[in-house]
């Protein structure tokens, strides 16, 4: 009998919700020291949200443990 894997067993979602913090982290330094925010933490925080929504919502294929 095959067992699946839980959301937040995936590697993936790890991966993208690590990601959206660090994004969260750098543009709040950002924000903190200069006022404003760079492009490419945005694009950082815009494909680790991309990448929880995939996995969580989008992905119908069960994946084995």
């Amino acid at each position: 009998m095959l067992e699946f894997k839980n959301f937040w067993e995936s590697k993936i979602f790890w991966i993208g919700l690590l990601s959206s913090l660090i994004a969260i982290g750098n543009l709040v330094a950002e924000f903190l020291q200069a006022g404003s925010f760079s492009p490419e933490n945005f694009v950082l925080l815009f494909v680790g949200v991309l990448t929880i929504i995939l996995r969580v919502w989008f992905t119908e294929t069960a994946i084995n443990k």
